[in-house]
């Protein structure tokens, strides 16, 4: 598998918002959006591990398998990974952009979808246990969440101001805000672990 980076730090969104463990970040994206804050990771892989190695340096209860996009990585190395990782004691977490069908088939214990507003691809939700979008200048809700999803997803879809770096995160925050009080379906996020200054 192609590998950007392992470290330790504490879930800084969603569910686990808060909850220490160790993310395992796959490198290669093919979505590339302008408004990443990884896009170190669209490399095609700074190191190449195998399952075995990857489930070795992973030291706390629960693994967060984020990227770039991990679905991108083989498959059968994907499933690997994560048996290994439940062989050894530990929770499993996937994040993923919604580009991938299968879902429902990995074995993983949560997995968390964040599908890009007026994306030109095709977003997949079976399997999937809670939502993510990036609330950016031009995130139009009503069309990003149509009604379906607010009700199938409810409690669970998460709202992420877009962080610009600048005045326009603030406008960001005041939408998301805005948007989540208007639908109590909906949830403020945040990027926990940008206030605490960690990875």
């Amino acid at each position: 598998m192609k590998i950007m980076e392992i470290f330790n730090s504490f879930q800084g969104e969603g569910h686990y918002m808060g909850r220490p463990c160790t993310f395992v970040r796959t490198a290669g994206c093919s979505l590339h959006c302008s408004f990443c804050d990884t896009k170190a990771s669209w490399a095609e892989g700074t190191t190449d591990l195998t399952p075995a190695d990857i489930a070795k340096a992973c030291n706390m209860p629960l693994v967060v398998i984020t990227g770039g996009e991990p679905t991108e990585q083989p498959m059968t190395e994907l499933a690997q990974l994560i048996y290994l990782l439940h062989e050894a004691g530990k929770k499993v977490a996937i994040e993923s952009n919604g580009t991938f069908e299968h879902y429902a088939e990995l074995a993983a214990d949560w997995v968390t979808c964040s599908p890009k507003a007026n994306a030109s691809y095709a977003i997949f939700m079976d399997g999937v246990d809670e939502l993510k979008y990036v609330v950016t200048d031009d995130f139009n809700a009503a069309m990003a969440i149509p009604e379906t999803v607010r009700a199938k997803f409810a409690g669970h879809i998460w709202l992420q101001p877009c962080d610009y770096g600048d005045e326009r995160t603030l406008n960001s925050r005041a939408k998301a805000y805005a948007l989540t009080m208007a639908d109590p379906r909906l949830r403020c996020g945040i990027q926990l672990h940008k206030w605490y200054g960690v990875q």
